[in-house]
């Protein structure tokens, strides 16, 4: 058997021919393993294993809380989340307080993220989604 490493749309596969006389050379792909702990969107890649954030090249200083709320987006691309929804995932049911807490931290996390803070959209009267 033979290894080889092939280049398909941006994406490497190990492929193992061997040849059977007679016969085409039987293939096995195997894809590769996703980082885990990694998610991406756009130019935006988070690591929650190493707890770190990249906007394109530049390394991004997140709060716990903007850290938090950027995983459950990034987690869940496309879907709406309610200001109250928000406030009992991240800051939890305890949290005494007004919903404006949450329009603060997004704003902020949006701030600094550069460009991709632009994924973060909100849905007036409703909440906020994250898309690229």
């Amino acid at each position: 058997m033979k290894k080889y490493r092939v280049n398909v749309n941006g994406t490497v596969y190990e492929v193992e021919l061997e040849e059977i006389t007679g016969a085409a050379p039987a293939v096995s792909v195997a894809a590769p393993a996703a980082a885990p702990g990694l998610l991406q969107m756009g130019n935006l890649r988070m690591d929650s294993a190493s707890h770190t954030v990249c906007a394109g090249d530049t390394r991004v200083e997140l709060t716990l809380k903007e850290f938090e709320l950027l995983k459950l987006f990034l987690e869940h691309p496309g879907r709406v989340f309610t200001r109250d929804q928000l406030l009992e995932r991240i800051w939890s049911t305890d949290y005494v307080g007004e919903t404006r807490t949450v329009d603060v931290h997004i704003g902020t996390l949006r701030t600094k993220l550069g460009q991709c803070g632009e994924y973060i959209r909100t849905v007036r009267g409703v909440g906020y989604r994250m898309e690229a």
